[in-house]
């Protein structure tokens, strides 16, 4: 709920500034002449919202016209009767500011910055869009896995499968190995189990019920499930437990 009101904020400044900033470099670079004007009134303003300001009221004259428009604060006029510069567009003099930048620099460095926030927000709602289809496309395999005949799962096993180490219990003793696992599960039932460690073993797999079993020739078993794109196998005789987690290559 906090990063949703974060990035809202955050679009919705930078979509502010891009326009605002871009409308107030062309009217200041309008409002090219100066006059002399007078601070005539200040306003109190309030909007449907409930919020409210201040409406600064000029009187000044161009060419021997009187004028009296709205502008925004200056730096130079802090009550009504004070005298301050004012900046006028020569070819419509009704247009006025009583404040002037002297350069662009700071209108194109607010526009830069509306510019980087609202791209940052276009490229979190890409990386948000691209992991939520991830997420749905691996959902989705899921499903589709949990879904299958007795007869397409054995096709789905059938092929390559790694785990990157196993646990197990020897004799009491819990032993973790981090060394590569592959089975090579035949699509004739057989199936081929080997350790970067040189072990190797044969035996015979099959199907059914949702749990798939490998039988070894030294008559060890593994019984496992298949869920989201994993084998989860474990196995136990007298004196020996082992469990693996296998993904298909």
């Amino acid at each position: 709920m906090i990063f949703t009101v974060i990035f809202a904020v955050v679009f919705f400044l930078g979509i502010c500034f891009i326009p605002v900033s871009i409308h107030i470099k062309k009217k200041n670079n309008r409002c090219s002449a100066t006059t002399r004007g007078i601070l005539e009134d200040i306003q109190h303003t309030e909007n449907s919202h409930g919020g409210g300001g201040l409406k600064y009221i000029y009187s000044y004259s161009v060419n021997g016209v009187e004028y009296r428009r709205a502008a925004g604060p200056s730096t130079e006029a802090h009550n009504t009767g004070d005298s301050c510069t004012l900046w006028y567009n020569p070819n419509n003099p009704k247009e006025v500011v009583a404040y002037h930048y002297k350069s662009d620099k700071g209108l194109n460095i607010l526009m830069v910055i509306g510019i980087v926030m609202v791209f940052l927000c276009v490229a979190l709602l890409v990386v948000g869009h691209f992991i939520t289809t991830q997420v749905a496309d691996t959902s989705d395999v899921a499903n589709d896995t949990a879904s299958f005949t007795d007869a397409e799962m054995e096709d789905y096993i059938a092929g390559t499968w790694e785990a990157d180490g196993y646990s197990a219990i020897d004799n009491g003793e819990t032993k973790n190995s981090n060394e590569l696992i592959t089975v090579i599960f035949e699509d004739t039932g057989n199936v081929n189990y080997s350790a970067e460690s040189g072990d190797t073993k044969t035996g015979t797999w099959e199907y059914g019920d949702e749990v798939i079993i490998i039988t070894f020739s030294d008559g060890f078993e593994l019984h496992g499930t298949i869920e989201d794109k994993k084998m989860s196998l474990s196995g136990s005789s007298d004196h020996y437990m082992m469990a693996m987690s296998l993904k298909k290559q």
